[in-house]
């Protein structure tokens, strides 16, 4: 019988943003790391890009929503539109 560790193979499957991730808390939780400044800075800017995806994000959904709705209008008013042509065509005796 063979035993095989899991914990190994999920590490190799590991990608390397969360590596990278790893070793950036790391760097910050030690007071002697040279460059704690510049992670702070970095920080501070990946936040403020990740706010601004996340109201790009509502946009987009917004922005969606509105086309759904438009479009569902246009079929509703192509149907009433249509239903008024067989009326009059109806009226008209044709």
């Amino acid at each position: 019988m063979k035993i095989i560790s899991e914990s190994i193979a999920s590490e190799t499957k590991e990608l390397l943003p969360q590596v990278i991730q790893r070793i950036f808390s790391v760097c910050k939780t030690d007071t002697n790391f040279p460059l704690k400044n510049k992670i702070k800075i970095i920080d501070g800017e990946v936040s403020s890009l990740k706010e601004k995806v996340m109201r790009q994000m509502k946009v987009a959904t917004r922005a969606k929503k509105s086309r759904e709705d438009l479009m569902e209008r246009i079929e509703d008013l192509e149907d009433r539109n249509q239903e008024i042509k067989d009326r009059l065509l109806s009226f008209l005796g044709s």
